[in-house]
């Protein structure tokens, strides 16, 4: 390193450091000048350019209730405890001046309000300078002081003393990128929670790039191998005083939710104990909330460490190939053991009882994990039925709370200023103290300024596109239209100015800038510029993510929302190397398993973290578990563990005195060093990682805790509560970008008080509609074949929806539809959207709905498609329907129904009837993110009095539309889709757009227009 670059970088850290006390004492920090400041040479100035103006005395201004830094002793000094400072005057290095902060309210004052600062401000490319105009600083500050307020009056505001600066017209974006430009504002925040700044001191400094994150050299014993050099402690959890700033904001926004959630725990509750009382074991089991006759078995267990016993359960005398009947377990699922009935003798552990979950389940096998064996678990026959957990709701309120603690103060606050003009041995001991000193993990989230924007007191909402004023915290499902449009395909809020965390590095700050433009608008490409192979709808929201500290993505269907965040982490961690770990969540575990997948294949260091047995095969190798297993250490861990079960099967012999003491102390040693093996191996893993993807309520795991989260891409947030969306950016969010999509599924709700008081409406949705967050709307669409697009597009798009998959006026050959009887002919070839009209009625089914012809023609569909298309898998094939019973129904037919199996034998072929097992039948929420080569949907409903239920919701319409990829087969009754209502019953009228009859009608309308409906020949 030169010279020249070493005095910039020591200038650079001496800056830095002044700051950082200046905040600590709230002062305004000041460049000082000797010439006039309406210089405009001035602005270019670097710091160490600039004149030295005299030192003031600090003791000369210094009066009672201040306070001063002394550079002598360093360290702030207090001249009263009793009244808090509202003005101070420092010595500070030779080139910079500190004089006094603006005025703010003593703690006796009535007032609720504190007179303002108003200042020129010159934007500089080293830093942001308060320039105070023709005053001498110790006039200024006699001049100050002389006015200090008595008690029980108003304090003069500090622009009394400065000169009216000039008013002067804001200057147009393209002329503020030419030239540096000089405005005047009023420095006052309309919210009580001030936004972190651009360039403050940080554990994630943008300059580090690629530091090892641990001292892995010498490695002499394993106790000293993989010691963190900084351990981490939790902050204290502090209730905030109702004369914070923020407190009524964070009050407002907990009374609201915090309740909402106990009814919908409460509601879950009351629907088990209902259904467990009253209904018959037929019911029961036809419904899928239970199966009994089940043997268990603790034969298989996990090769990785589990919290608790795993136990088997397969049909009685079948050993697992005996297939189980359709059921609503899946993994993850909350199950309820007993002998004969749950209300009688259920699995309990001192009176209590205890509660599994779903490990795996297969054709023939449910495995449950029990944090204890139930007893004589492998002799007799068990029943196992579907339970409530209130682990979702506890995490979600835990994140409410968390919202009291700022992580941008913590990280701040945890970084004080390293001495630089002492000698080298002593700034390396203070380095070293620093190091060993417990670092607090961080809390909480920078963005509550934007989030709790809407429950301030004075909080007035924007108009909502065609639905008027939004009067109530969250907008009414119900005045939901499918063509509002809050998002844009250009960038909503585009007046540029930094704002994120990445700011301060002026690469990606240049980048941004540049390419964020209106649409239409070619950015400007220099020299450098990495290559982002995106359409300019893509590239303009990595712009906004990038530069903005909460942004919004709305992503149609088969945008690209996934390739946009994988192409977003690409910059950031490959390109721009940036050290900020960063925190990927959804929804929906097969969500964030697609991410893994595209990080993967773009090779970045993705780590997926949550329970293995709910990752697909596809990413298993990138677990932590599988992480850990691979990495250098792992022997080490494995020889401990081989030991320690050496010594408990030495136990199990008569050992007796102090000989099982001895080895019961040892084995309390074992599990001691275990456990700390374990520990540093994943904080390893976790700190090499470029990227960890969980879901929204894994991101809770303490595992998680050994790193901090600046950083977070939250993904399906439309399928989110705004509880649930909240827990992963209370993981020290400073930067956050939302992903999603209003236009299709929302959060399933089944407490009515709690969809009425707005918890079915989420974050994403919110902000959306409160217009205050940048958002734009992804424009191009590259899964479906055009026809199929055509009126999703139409409909809830407004037509902004363009086809990627035409390229010179030719739709992408892989995406012509396959050979079927059940695709209308189109030429030489069929087309890819056919609805097949039949007559046959529902029939109800407890509190569901099937449709048994339905069901029934889809077998016949799924056999043809299969005879006639060889290159056509069955894992390519997706059945869906709006309720379970119809899914049941089909995957009955589909999979166990003997007499249909031999017909598909005959039909196909042993080998091709195999692969009917691979067809996905799921209902539509299942759907949501997935996508098939074809789809088969079954709308079920058909009865005279047109009722549709909630099929009336049209974004259940649009979800069902936009999964096919090469063709979409559907099967209903025109004529009750037509002539629909939205529902027979007040229990499905919950959480159901009004308007969803009209674009029922309004899409058979559309069907008949293009001659794509099929008569049932039956």
């Amino acid at each position: 390193m030169t010279a020249a670059a070493s005095g910039q970088r020591q200038e650079a850290v001496k800056r830095r450091t002044w700051r950082r006390v200046c905040k600590q004492i709230n002062l305004t920090f000041l460049h000082r000048h000797r010439e006039p400041t309406h210089d405009k040479s001035l602005h270019h100035a670097a710091p160490s350019t600039l004149l030295r103006a005299p030192r003031l005395n600090p003791a000369r201004l210094c009066r009672p209730g201040f306070s001063y830094y002394d550079p002598a002793r360093r360290r702030v000094i207090h001249t009263s405890d009793s009244s808090r400072s509202f003005a101070a005057a420092v010595a500070t290095p030779p080139e910079y001046d500190v004089i006094a902060t603006y005025p703010q309210r003593p703690p006796h004052h009535p007032s609720s309000h504190s007179p303002s600062l108003t200042a020129s401000i010159h934007s500089d490319a080293a830093a942001a300078a308060l320039v105070v105009d023709g005053s001498d600083d110790t006039e200024l500050a006699d001049a100050f002081f002389d006015h200090a307020p008595e008690e029980g009056t108003h304090p003069r505001s500090f622009d009394d003393h400065l000169p009216p600066a000039p008013s002067e017209e804001h200057p147009t974006y393209e002329d503020a990128m030419k030239k540096p430009r000089r405005r005047t504002r009023t420095l006052e925040s309309t919210s009580p929670f001030d936004p972190p700044p651009i360039d403050g001191p940080s554990r994630f400094d943008w300059r580090d790039r690629r530091r090892p994150k641990f001292d892995t050299h010498g490695l002499p014993t394993w106790q000293k191998w993989w010691y963190p050099e900084t351990p981490r402690v939790m902050p204290k959890m502090t209730k905030m005083n109702e004369t914070e700033g923020g407190w009524a904001e964070l009050r407002r926004y907990s009374d609201h939710f915090v309740p909402l959630l106990l009814a919908e725990q409460a509601e879950a509750e009351t629907q088990l104990e209902n259904r467990l009382a009253s209904w018959s074991d037929h019911q029961l089991r036809s419904e899928g909330f239970m199966i009994n006759g089940l043997a268990g078995s603790t034969e298989w267990q996990p090769r990785y460490k589990v919290h608790g016993v795993v136990v088997s359960f397969s049909r009685w005398g079948s050993d697992g190939t005996k297939p189980l009947p359709p059921s609503q377990f899946e993994p993850g699922a909350t199950v309820i053991l007993s002998r004969t009935h749950p209300c009688q003798d259920a699995f309990e552990i001192e009176g209590e009882r205890v509660k599994g979950s779903v490990f795996t389940i297969s054709r023939g096998v449910v495995r449950v994990l029990f944090p204890e064996l139930p007893n004589d678990v492998e002799l007799g026959s068990w029943r196992i039925d579907l339970g409530v957990s209130d682990f979702a709701i506890q995490k979600q309120r835990e994140a409410i709370d968390r919202l009291n603690l700022d992580p941008v103060l913590q990280d701040q606050q945890s970084l004080p200023a390293a001495p630089s003009d002492q000698d080298p041995e002593d700034e390396a001991l203070a380095v070293t103290m620093r190091r060993q000193r417990p670092q607090e993990i961080l809390v909480g989230t920078g963005l509550r300024d934007l989030i709790l924007r809407r429950f301030q007191s004075h909080y007035e909402p924007l108009p909502a596109p065609g639905s008027g004023k939004l009067d109530e915290i969250a907008a009414q499902v119900a005045d939901m239209k499918p063509e509002d449009m809050e998002a844009s395909t250009g960038i909503d809020h585009d007046d540029y100015s930094p704002r994120g965390i990445l700011s301060a590095n002026k690469l990606i700050d240049s980048w941004a800038r540049r390419y964020r433009v209106p649409e239409g608008t070619v950015p400007i490409a220099i020299e450098g510029d990495p290559r982002v192979p995106l359409n300019p709808s893509q590239t303009r929201a990595i712009a906004m993510m990038l530069s903005e500290r909460l942004s919004l993505v709305q992503g149609p269907p088969g945008t690209g929302k996934t390739r946009v965040i994988v192409e977003t982490i690409k910059l950031l961690k490959q390109h721009w190397q940036i050290p900020h770990p960063v925190l990927v969540c959804a929804h929906t575990n097969v969500a964030v398993d697609n991410l893994v997948e595209g990080l993967k294949t773009q090779g970045v260091n993705a780590v997926r973290f949550g329970s293995p047995d709910r990752v697909s095969p596809r990413v298993e190798a990138h677990t932590l578990e599988a992480r850990i297993e691979q990495h250098p250490a792992y022997p080490v861990l494995n020889r401990a563990r081989n030991s320690k079960e050496s010594l408990q099967a030495e136990l199990s012999e008569n050992l007796a005195g102090p000989q099982r003491e001895a080895k019961q102390k040892e084995i309390g040693k074992l599990n001691g060093r275990i456990y700390l093996l374990k520990r540093l191996l994943q904080a390893e893993v976790l700190h090499e990682a470029d990227v960890v993807c969980t879901t929204c309520l894994s991101a809770t795991s303490r595992v998680l805790e050994v790193i901090d989260f600046p950083f977070v891409f939250l993904d399906e947030a439309s399928m989110a509560t705004e509880p649930l969306s909240i827990v992963p950016l209370t993981k020290g969010s400073a930067q956050v970008a939302i992903i999603g999509d209003h236009k299709q599924l929302p959060p399933v709700i089944v407490s009515e008080a709690a969809q009425q008081g707005g918890l079915g409406t989420s974050l994403f949705e919110r902000l959306i509609h409160e217009q205050a967050v940048p958002s734009i709307m992804l424009d191009t669409q590259y899964r479906m074949h055009p026809s199929i697009a055509a009126f999703s597009s139409e409909a809830f798009y407004n037509g902004q929806l363009r086809d990627g998959t035409v390229v010179d006026g030719q739709v992408d050959p892989v995406l012509h539809p396959p050979t079927t009887a059940f695709l209308l002919p189109d030429g030489d070839s069929s087309k890819s959207l056919t609805f097949l009209n039949h007559d046959f009625p529902e029939s109800p089914q407890n509190r569901s709905i099937a449709n048994h012809h339905e069901a029934g023609r889809v077998c016949d569909i799924v056999a043809d498609l299969l005879a006639s298309n060889p290159d056509l898998k069955g894992a390519d094939i997706g059945v869906i329907a709006p309720y379970s019973a119809q899914i049941r129904l089909i995957t009955e037919f589909l999979t166990i129904d003997e007499r249909r199996q031999r017909a598909f034998r005959q039909w196909l072929g042993p080998e091709r009837a195999r692969e009917i097992e691979d067809i996905e039948i799921r209902t539509v929420d299942g759907f949501e993110g997935r996508e098939k080569s074809v789809i088969i949907f079954s709308t079920v409903r058909s009865n005279t009095g047109g009722f549709l239920g909630f099929l009336g919701d049209w974004r259940r319409l649009n979800v069902g539309l936009t999964r096919a990829k090469r063709a979409l087969i559907m099967l209903g009754s025109l004529r009750t889709l037509s002539n629909g209502v939205p529902s027979a019953t007040a229990l499905e009228k919950k959480g159901i757009p009004i308007d969803g009859t009209r674009v029922w009608k309004r899409f058979v309308a559309w069907l008949r227009k293009n001659g794509l409906v099929m008569e049932d020949p039956a």
